[in-house]
């Protein structure tokens, strides 16, 4: 069980103490473990052209923000 789980609040003194001495007759074995990261993973999403997009295709597209990524894609290759 956690430490932290264990002892809380204004008696955190007093039962570290009785921890202690359980622990020094060998009743509790106290041990530290590596918890795992708490902080998420960082992902990076990417777009990958898969091919290069027709004058007609490129002339439907009405929305102009979509048509300035795929330029910006074809030109950065």
């Amino acid at each position: 069980m956690p430490l932290d789980d264990l002892v809380r609040g204004d008696r955190r003194r007093e039962l570290e103490k009785a921890i202690d001495a359980l622990v020094r007759r060998r009743v509790l074995m106290r041990q530290t473990e590596l918890l795992p990261p708490r902080a998420k993973e960082k992902r990076e999403r990417t777009v990958q052209l898969i091919a290069e997009p027709g004058r007609e295709v490129l002339s439907s597209l009405r929305a102009p923000r979509q048509r300035a990524v795929l330029q910006y894609l074809m030109r950065a290759g």
